[in-house]
């Protein structure tokens, strides 16, 4: 059975009760399309009178491993992510049970102790809110069969793949709220749509506490079209941001099936493209950029554009293995909460 996923557990000393640690054990796979990224990683919380408040993040990279009968033992050094200049050093140990000790030795030879649960097995939890406009209801989440069309890589397994299912590959569980109201879109002004116009429905609909830090929560809209012809966009730059996506009915998707599935390779294109857009969208607020910006033009990520790639995209779409790249799964599993966080 494998160690690896999500811990949780109060500081037991010097100061009991006082912390809470938010653990992520990445060092073994935890399913047969989930990478390895041979990280641990953690969130502490400062706790009194009720209330939590987050104070800082830290990661192992590359720690050791030694498997036993009774515990799975880690070691390593830290490195905090607002304090890169503190040493410290973890041994933690798993027992079968999801029991975790965790022993955080500081640079003055001071022991922090957490007791910790298994509450998981991705690494993170997010939820988010899905509204439809009325002109483009009812809504349609995407799902897409990976080996249908013929530009797929060899030896791809095939698996029928959703938005839930592209992120718990990459380590998150993604909660998604749907239903009624739908956004009101049928006045002139909202044949298309700026990305302050989609600010202001993000506002009026969505049921995350804007105001409310840190949040793991986001919203998506599916809309008629954008101002700029987007077929998505990560349009929410108000602070708190990155907390809204809007995917739009580009002519780009204008194959789809009715159905989830189909044997025509036009169709077959569009159900790519479209759970595509909406992989990418939301990447967007994990605070992820495009592989290009980061310099990275034949990345096999879902952050790369097809079209932008170093190749070509019929060569994108014949190596793309519908995942992060090893980078992108880094940050998002166990980057600094402050930069992953929506709004952070």
């Amino acid at each position: 059975m494998p160690i690896s996923g999500r811990y949780t557990g109060l500081m037991t000393a010097p100061l009991a009760g006082s912390q809470r640690l938010e653990l992520r054990v990445d060092v073994d796979r935890l399913g047969p399309h989930a990478a390895v990224m041979n990280r641990v990683s953690g969130d502490v919380y400062d706790v009194g009178n009720g209330e939590e408040t987050y104070r800082e993040s830290w990661i192992v990279e590359q720690p050791k491993v030694v498997p036993g009968s009774d515990k799975t033992r880690i070691d390593g050094p830290v490195k905090f992510w607002k304090r890169p200049d503190a040493p410290a050093t973890i041994r933690l140990g798993i027992s079968p049970s999801g029991k975790a000790e965790v022993i955080l030795t500081l640079a003055d030879g001071t022991d922090e102790i957490y007791e910790c649960d298994r509450s998981g097995s991705e690494f993170r939890e997010v939820t988010l809110e899905v509204d439809v406009c009325e002109s483009v209801a009812p809504l349609r989440l995407p799902e897409y069969d990976v080996t249908s069309h013929p530009d797929h890589p060899g030896g791809l397994v095939r698996r029928t793949m959703k938005l839930s299912s592209a992120f718990r590959e990459a380590g998150v569980a993604v909660t998604i709220l749907t239903g009624p109201p739908e956004v009101k879109d049928g006045k002139p002004e909202f044949a298309t749509w700026s990305d302050a116009e989609l600010h202001h429905a993000l506002t009026s609909h969505f049921k995350g506490q804007r105001s409310l830090w840190p949040q793991w929560s986001l919203w998506g809209l599916l809309a008629g079209s954008n101002e700029r012809g987007d077929a998505g966009v990560m349009f929410d730059q108000v602070d708190p941001d990155r907390q809204g996506f809007a995917v739009f009915k580009s002519p780009v998707f204008a194959g789809l099936p009715s159905g989830h599935t189909s044997a025509v390779e036009q169709e077959v294109a569009a159900l790519r493209m479209y759970l595509f857009t909406w992989v990418h969208e939301m990447g967007h607020a994990f605070n992820m950029v495009h592989s290009a910006d980061k310099l990275r033009s034949r990345a096999l990520s879902w952050m790369n554009n097809p079209i932008n790639f170093d190749g070509g995209p019929r060569e994108f779409w014949g190596k793309f293995p519908f995942q992060f790249d090893d980078k992108e799964l880094e940050h998002i599993r166990h980057g600094d909460m402050a930069a992953v966080i929506m709004g952070g």
